[in-house]
């Protein structure tokens, strides 16, 4: 037999698939459901709430900047801390929200061109406490910034919405299915290449053997 090279085409891919899809499920399927379990029961999940603020004029930088420093005050967060002990909000194991956590917990979205509006969010691994702490850090907040010349049309426009789940969980899985499909699709893919099985015709012609019938 004269020596033959396996070309590597469209046609391999799909026979990757099809011949060698138990191989591919064996590899894929436990990577899969690792991911799963990983991201739903072991990783520590994070919960949040956003909200909105507005006002009629549009934010410029510097109002932005001054509205993250003002967002991010510490003073503001112990009043906030001791405004929800006064109304009994606290962690599910009846622990106190400290003004640390709260300092933490608070992120940005970006501020779009020409916008009149800024978006923000409270996230922690207590779902219990997210809308609570942000609906009073968004009202002590606008209270406190209405009184500078700046932010005097300062309204909130969207108030804390109930707590969601970060969607950090359901990236890492998407990212641990795609290393999965990735990985066995490779080992599916060096196996057919390296089979030296013949199944039809075409696989007679790769090895430069000329495919015949026989009538009886």
């Amino acid at each position: 037999m004269k020596e033959y090279e396996k070309i590597i085409g469209l046609r391999t891919i799909y026979l990757t698939v099809v011949r060698r899809f138990k191989y591919f499920l064996f590899i894929f399927l436990p990577i899969l459901i690792s991911s799963f379990v990983v991201t739903n029961f072991i990783m520590t999940k994070t919960y949040q709430s956003s909200a909105t603020m507005s006002k009629t004029s549009i934010f410029s930088s510097p109002h932005y900047q001054s509205l993250q420093l003002s967002l991010k005050d510490k003073e503001l967060h112990l009043s906030v801390v001791e405004s929800l002990n006064n109304n009994q909000i606290k962690h599910f194991d009846n622990s106190p929200i400290t003004a640390e956590e709260i300092s933490s917990g608070i992120h940005f979205g970006d501020l779009g061109y020409n916008a009149i509006s800024v978006s923000f969010y409270f996230q922690s691994t207590d779902k219990t406490i997210v809308q609570p702490v942000l609906e009073e850090l968004s009202k002590q907040s606008v209270e406190i910034l209405k009184q500078q010349p700046d932010f005097t049309t300062l309204f909130i426009s969207s108030s804390a919405s109930a707590p969601y789940k970060n969607s950090k969980e359901n990236r890492y899985f998407l990212i641990g299915a795609g290393i999965g499909f990735v990985a066995a699709f490779a080992v599916s893919f060096v196996i057919e290449v390296a089979s030296d099985n013949v199944y039809d015709r075409r696989d007679l012609k790769t090895y430069g053997i000329d495919a015949f019938d026989l009538h009886v």
